[in-house]
């Protein structure tokens, strides 16, 4: 079974990625499968495109993390192979990127293993074969400009069905917000299981007499395991008084987490 997520068209200088830029894939181990990557030249000249790879990994302080490729204890960079690590691009053409992942026969292997292949256009170089470069002369004073960007490909092999699922909530608190006269209920959400978790997140709150204040929604936010993601809730305006708080995150499978809380609001 293959899954493709997050198909996007991006563009820098004379490249563009048409490519979902998350590519999952669902086997067992000893087994192998081929992924495509589609990149488009809408220049007039060659373009030189830079082919590496790296581990990934964001927490829920907001970083994100591009270690060396098989850092990670659930790094799959060493079962990705990748023909080119340049490739050359036709002015008005594209060429299809191919990569192979062989997945270990190892019995151990279980959940979900990821990894980034990383697309960098590269300077293009004129006749002389120099790199260009934007520069902006005024008499004596010479300024070089020079952009650097790249393209993060997310490659995801899930081994098995067999393994656990496990979400943690930690670090919840309740703030309010003056510019919007409302509350925002943060909570940190930490995978500590075997697959990753995609949840829809809401919660609930009802007042003393069991009523329900609202409904709540948060964002659905993808989480590798190991890594955390902060949930930050838009609540309405609540008055003083004590509440019970439901927040329940659904994967959308057989696995609902869910967590009860107690509020005491006073006045702002």
């Amino acid at each position: 079974m293959i899954s493709l997520s997050f198909s996007i068209k991006t563009a820098y200088a004379n490249i563009s990625l048409i490519s979902q830029m998350t590519q999952s894939f669902d086997v067992i181990e000893g087994e192998s499968y081929q992924g495509l990557l589609k990149l488009y030249n809408n220049g007039d000249q060659v373009q030189d495109v830079r082919i590496y790879q790296t581990d990934y990994r964001f927490d829920a302080e907001g970083h994100s993390f591009y270690e060396k490729a098989s850092t990670l204890a659930r790094s799959n960079a060493n079962w990705i192979e990748i023909n080119n690590s340049i490739v050359s691009v036709p002015p008005k053409d594209s060429i299809n990127l191919l990569y192979k992942v062989i997945v270990p026969e190892d019995k151990k292997l279980v959940g979900t293993y990821w990894s980034m292949i990383m697309v960098e256009p590269l300077p293009i170089r004129d006749s002389r074969g120099s790199a260009n470069s934007l520069m902006e002369k005024e008499q004596d004073v010479k300024i070089g400009v020079k952009q650097s960007f790249r393209y993060g490909v997310q490659i995801v092999t899930n081994v098995g069905d067999d393994g656990k699922y496990k979400l943690n909530f930690t670090n919840s608190k309740l703030r309010y917000d003056e510019k919007r006269d409302g509350y925002i209920f943060q909570v940190d959400l930490i995978n500590k299981g075997e697959y990753w978790l995609s949840p829809m997140v809401w919660m609930e709150i009802y007042d003393d007499y069991g009523s329900q204040v609202g409904r709540f929604k948060g964002k659905q936010l993808r989480i590798y395991p190991d890594t955390s993601i902060r949930q930050q809730i838009r609540v309405a305006k609540l008055r003083a008084g004590t509440y019970q708080v439901l927040l329940i995150a659904d994967n959308q499978d057989d696995n609902i987490f869910g967590i009860r809380y107690t509020l005491k609001v006073t006045e702002p």
